[in-house]
């Protein structure tokens, strides 16, 4: 095991553990790696080297451990196996790198002080190693490449179900912010993840160049895309349509409504000259009503009148008065 660290004021250096305490030692792939991933930054590899199974863990940042720049301090793992008889454990340790699942231990082993400005507790580094993987699934010697955040999961569940790695790569895992697809490509990694690869959809891209792994998936999500786009044409022109009709609606209601706030008017006008020729009318007819009244009173003048004079003329006309009116005339 191998472990990288620094002091407050010290720089950077790998350490290994021996009977006499830990001593300066690079792992074996230290610096072959450096041009697939950012050895400062989180990266993850796991390499074949002379029938050793190498897995380095990079830029696991510290909780607490500042240097003198008020910069986090990152530590670094790398544990050596043999190929064949550690390939469970160094599957297992791969699928907790790739988890996130080693970052907090890893801290807790790591303090500040000593000599290098950081001391290792390399029993509970010991503790870290866990059972090793005892897969069912043969290997696909199939090289792959996909975005990291996307496919990290993924690669982690498809190791932890393999029998062991496949035999062939010497680079089997690859997993760095700063790689590209031809990068993978051209050191023939097995399983390479980058956050430079952006990848279309969720399906891993095969590690060579111009072929893709899925391409009847990608050409039926790329026909789904289009028949989205069809359909929400077709609904924006439905709500187009829909909102036109809406407000060729409304303003014929509108003219509706005028029309009827017209004829209401004009019914309202009519409705007074009416109601004033009705009222003329009860008043010519309260006029005539009072001419009727003088009529039957005057009618009931004269004839009154007519009754006396009557009576005066019965009178008149009576034998009694007659001599009377003789015996007057005579002479005496």
């Amino acid at each position: 095991m191998y472990v990288q660290s620094c002091g407050v004021s010290q720089d950077y250096r790998w350490v290994t553990n021996t009977d006499n305490g830990q001593y300066h030692e690079e792992p074996p792939i230290a610096h072959q790696v450096n041009h697939l991933i950012d050895p400062d930054a989180h990266s993850i590899v796991l390499k074949r080297l002379d029938h050793k199974l190498i897995l380095l863990v990079t830029g696991l940042e510290t909780r607490d451990r500042t240097d003198d720049r008020h910069r986090k301090i990152r530590n670094s793992i790398a544990w050596v196996g043999e190929n064949s008889d550690d390939n469970p454990v160094l599957q297992a340790l791969t699928v907790q790198s790739l988890r996130d699942e080693l970052k907090l231990q890893i801290d807790a082993a790591v303090t500040s002080g000593g000599k290098d400005g950081f001391e290792v507790k390399w029993s509970d580094i010991e503790k870290l190693i866990p059972q090793g993987i005892s897969g069912k699934k043969e290997p696909i010697n199939q090289r792959k490449v996909g975005n990291l955040s996307d496919r990290k999961k993924a690669l982690s569940d498809e190791i932890a179900e393999l029998k062991y790695f496949p035999d062939e790569a010497e680079f089997l895992v690859v997993a760095t912010e700063v790689n590209s697809k031809n990068g993978f490509v051209k050191d023939k990694v097995w399983r390479g993840l980058s956050s430079k690869i952006n990848s279309t959809d969720e399906d891993w891209e095969d590690g060579n160049p111009g072929i893709a792994i899925k391409p009847h998936k990608k050409k039926l999500r790329i026909v789904g895309l289009i028949f989205m786009l069809c359909v929400i044409v077709l609904l924006v022109k439905v709500l187009i349509f829909a909102n036109q009709s809406s407000q060729i609606k409304n303003q014929n209601l509108r003219k509706e409504n005028q029309e009827l706030e017209f004829r209401n008017q004009k019914l309202k006008n009519e409705n007074k000259g009416i109601a004033v020729q009705l009222k003329d009318k009860n008043t010519q007819w309260a006029n005539l009503q009072t001419v009727v009244d003088n009529l039957e009173k005057q009618k009931r003048d004269l004839e009154i009148q007519v009754n006396d004079l009557q009576v005066q003329v019965e009178a008149l006309e009576s034998p009694d008065v007659t001599r009377q009116n003789q015996t007057t005339r005579s002479p005496s």
